[in-house]
């Protein structure tokens, strides 16, 4: 069959050129959307598109959010305080927003029906995310990654990704015309009791398990069971994103002895075979040269307003919490990165039917360059730190230390 030499392609062609975006110090995932791009029709066309490809794809994106819950730090959230709060805020609100405005002036104003008005929102809520691992690498270098900035950007990144899926919730689940605000809302409300009720019984079993089975294969395969079944009951339930599922479903896991452990497992499925897949299939599925004028000029408005609303709302916002002007560059800065979680959220989008396909290539792009310029311009604002600012803030302690 030649699924399996499609697969062997994108693999080897996602690693080679995810080692080179390494070397270059910018995500790997990179390396995978161009390995799409190349082996895909726009290039070189050896790799077409099929069901098997899109199905082990859809798996693929269920464990990148499965990983990003587990990553996630509930008792850093509770420290954050609340400038992290407002950051969080600012930095989704602002982007959301004018990507709304700017999808509204270029697909119909502001006079049009429900479903283009719902269509022109999801451009917004395709800026609400932000991806900090590329901020996290160049505060590592710089040795900042505890200062005031670098603590604030992490917790709000959080408390980003957090925020960012329930609006997706609420927004995807007003795609059926049947359906209503108060009506969506109920059922997001009853998936996080699910959620509470049902994780937190998981939550007690498993630390009884851990007594016996620390770091055991077994408690990653029952990790990946309850991450699998909460994205299908978030889905065919309660008719939210699977992704949604998937992620409180590392959330429940995230506080467990096991839970580090249980990343690494998912991190090897994911780097091996999943990952490179997803990435890939969204480069293969990208289609060039069929948009018109009005998209091309949708599309630079769109990159342009994603760049400059992170770093206008995170920036200001920092300012009015007392920041210095440096930090508060700094904190819009660190948010600017988008990454896998914009590609995640745009294809689902296109899923649901809220935007063409054709624009996939401008967020491609955004990720493309809010990774190239966030670490390069992060950098310029230390040059010439005073030595005595280089720790301006303590870290957030850790759990252990807690």
């Amino acid at each position: 069959m030649k699924i399996y030499l499609d697969v062997a392609l994108i693999i080897i062609v996602a690693k080679l050129l995810g080692l080179v975006m390494r070397r270059l110090k910018l995500p790997e995932v990179i390396g995978a959307l161009l390995a799409g791009l190349i082996l895909g029709p726009n290039l070189i066309g050896v790799v077409q598109e099929s069901e098997l490809l899109s199905g082990l794809s859809s798996i693929g994106v269920v464990l990148i959010m499965f990983g990003a819950g587990l990553e996630t730090n509930l008792k850093q959230i509770k420290a954050a305080g609340k400038p992290s709060v407002i950051i969080t805020f600012a930095g989704v609100i602002l982007p959301m927003g004018l990507g709304f405005l700017v999808a509204c002036l270029f697909n119909g104003g502001f006079n049009t029906g429900r479903d283009q008005m719902l269509d022109n929102l999801y451009y917004g809520v395709i800026l609400t995310a932000t991806s900090v691992a590329i901020t996290v690498a160049t505060l590592k270098e710089l040795g900042k990654l505890t200062d005031r900035a670098g603590t604030s950007i992490l917790s709000a990144a959080v408390l980003d990704d957090i925020i960012g899926l329930v609006i997706l919730t609420v927004v995807i689940g007003q795609k059926n015309p049947d359906s209503s605000i108060g009506k969506t809302l109920l059922f997001t409300a009853l998936f996080f009791v699910f959620v509470v009720v049902c994780g937190f019984i998981i939550n007690k079993l498993y630390k009884m398990l851990e007594k016996r089975y620390e770091h055991h294969r077994r408690m990653a395969i029952l990790g990946v069971f309850v991450c699998l079944f909460f994205a299908y009951a978030a889905e065919a339930w309660f008719g939210l994103a699977e992704i949604v599922g998937a992620f409180m479903a590392g959330v429940v896991f995230s506080d467990t002895k096991d839970a580090k452990y249980v990343e690494k497992h998912v991190d090897e499925s994911l780097f091996l075979l999943f990952s490179p897949i997803f990435f890939a299939h969204i480069g293969i599925s990208a289609t060039f040269g069929s948009f018109g004028g009005n998209m091309v000029w949708l599309g630079i408005c769109f990159v342009l307003v994603g760049l400059l609303g992170k770093l206008a709302g995170c920036s200001l916002s920092a300012r009015a919490c007392g920041y210095t002007s440096r930090e508060s560059l700094r904190v819009g800065l660190g948010m600017m990165a988008r990454a896998e979680v914009a590609l995640i959220t745009t294809q689902k989008g296109i899923e649901a039917g809220f935007i063409s396909e054709d624009f996939m290539p401008f967020v491609i792009a955004l990720v493309l360059i809010s990774s190239l310029l966030t670490p390069i311009l992060l950098k310029l604002t230390y040059r010439n730190d005073p030595a005595e600012q280089l720790i301006s803030a303590p870290s957030v302690p850790s759990a252990k230390e807690q």
